[in-house]
């Protein structure tokens, strides 16, 4: 299949690239716009993909399920076909490397079969089966409807054109209108033509995936308030996160907005911890922070230690930092942001690199601050994404406590001690964030049943669903009770 890229919208199996506003790609590493150019969508065209989203919805639901689960082993069959060239261009958009790429890739097609192995068991769909004086009750997870999927920035496979969110809504059979993120809008086109063969080669309407590009704020406002669609996934800032939010409120109808926004992952360190375990703390966090420019969800932003006894700790973590190579972020607004909200702790003591780094690549920074001063310090409690991370000295376990108890949820909380964890702080903990870990850090999301990557706002708009594992397929489906049925 041709992979080519021309720079459109699909509009269900109709490529069209009707638009007149124009918008290119950029890589940071090379400091230039990428040489494609992509048409924005018109008013017109999201016209069209709604409403072939809406006439698929009941055609989709009612196709055969095996149909169902062909579509998604052929996608996964058709990523790995052509892994070479959707790498390469995961790469030139992104600035990552092609062997990230190949790791995203990976886990994106085991997101897949994960929601894949789940609808090929039997009665997938049924949660619950009963029977009271003689009646018979089956509850059974029912599709959603038309589901829009917006995609992140930071992970071009595994929270894109068919990450997670798509794959899950998929499988679920609900069709997806997939807003692009302009950062890989070239990748993003190449995985919709794979998603799409794969449709047409199972016989599936006309409608069950769209493709839509752009970078303007109406695209997202019209298809919140559409009355069409029913349910979305979002992976982005809280900005962004809340205008969704707010445009869903202005419907006549509400729906699910399943938003996955800003999380500090903050880490707490006993002063046990520090006697044996010092080196690898060491190495696993400043290695969680720095890695591809610290442009992960689930980055530790905040570590609250126990002040005595880690001054081996803190002088190791500044070694790590003022020897830290420059690394190149996604797109020059992320750096430019980076720089604005990383500037305004230079009142602290900061530790990095002090030399220019080449444009739109930074040097990772670490700073330190008392729990006093962290508590007066609002900027402190705001997410900076990036390579950067604030180490906050606590005098005790009930400062740390009081520290945490000023900012909002998470996506997860690393905890470092050999002790056991008080029923204390396991409650404050989990009336938090989705995911809890001890001695370990918490990048590096496992695609297992057992994982719950959601958490307390704002990291996410609904603490009570995953976007990661099974489970976030039931985001996307909903319960209907068939009672006396079975006769």
């Amino acid at each position: 299949m041709d992979l080519s890229i021309k720079g459109t919208n699909f509009l269900g199996y109709l490529p069209s690239q009707k638009g007149t506003q124009t918008f290119s790609t950029f890589s940071c590493r090379y400091q230039k716009s990428n040489e494609e150019v992509f048409h924005q969508i018109t008013e017109s065209e999201l016209e069209i993909a709604l409403e072939k989203a809406s006439a698929a919805s009941e055609k989709y639901a009612l196709a055969p399920i095996e149909k169902r689960r062909n579509f998604l082993r052929e996608i996964i069959a058709l990523l790995e076909e052509h892994r070479t060239l959707l790498v390469q261009q995961f790469s030139k958009e992104s600035s990552l490397s092609e062997d990230r790429g190949n790791v995203e890739l990976a886990r994106t097609q085991a997101q897949i079969q994960t929601y894949l192995d789940f609808i090929s068991r039997k009665d997938w769909n049924l949660l619950h089966s009963q029977e009271l004086n003689g009646v018979s009750f089956e509850k059974r997870l029912c599709p959603i409807g038309p589901v829009v999927v917006f995609g992140a920035s930071n992970f071009p496979f595994a929270y894109s054109t068919v990450g997670g969110d798509v794959a899950s809504a998929l499988a679920a059979g609900n069709p997806v209108i997939y807003k692009a993120n302009p950062f890989h809008a070239g990748l993003s086109e190449m995985v919709a033509g794979i998603v799409l063969q794969a449709a047409e080669n199972n016989d599936l309407p006309d409608g069950v995936f769209s493709l839509v590009q752009g970078n303007d704020y109406w695209i997202g406002e019209t298809l919140l308030k559409d009355e069409r669609v029913k349910a979305v996934g979002f992976t982005g800032s809280v900005r962004g996160g809340e205008a969704l939010l707010n445009y869903a409120k202005e419907r006549k109808t509400p729906i699910p907005v399943f938003c996955e926004m800003g999380s500090l992952n903050p880490v707490f360190i006993f002063k046990d911890a520090f006697e044996g375990r010092t080196k690898e703390m060491v190495e696993k966090l400043s290695s969680a922070i720095k890695n591809d420019g610290g442009q992960f969800c689930t980055k530790p932003g905040l570590l609250f230690i126990e002040e005595r006894g880690s001054e081996m700790f803190i002088n190791a973590m500044r070694d790590e930092f003022t020897s830290a190579a420059a690394v190149p972020l996604l797109h020059p607004s992320i750096y430019n942001s980076f720089l604005k909200l990383s500037s305004v702790f230079d009142r602290f003591p900061v530790y990095r690199v002090e030399a220019t780094a080449p444009e739109y690549s930074v040097y990772p920074q670490l700073t330190e601050m008392t729990a006093k001063e962290f508590s007066a310090f609002p900027a402190a409690k705001e997410e900076v994404f990036g390579p950067f991370s604030i180490i906050v000295k606590c005098a005790d376990e009930s400062e740390m406590k009081a520290c945490f108890e000023t900012i909002g949820g998470h996506l997860a909380a690393s905890v470092w001690t050999d002790q056991s964890l008080s029923e204390e702080w396991m409650y404050l903990l989990s009336s938090r964030v989705g995911r809890i870990i001890k001695n370990g850090v918490s990048t590096g999301v496992a695609v297992i049943d057992s994982m719950h990557h959601g958490g307390n706002f704002p990291s996410t708009s609904d603490s009570r669903f995953t976007a990661v594992g099974k489970d976030a397929i039931y985001r996307f489906l909903q319960p209907v009770t068939l009672q006396n049925f079975k006769s």
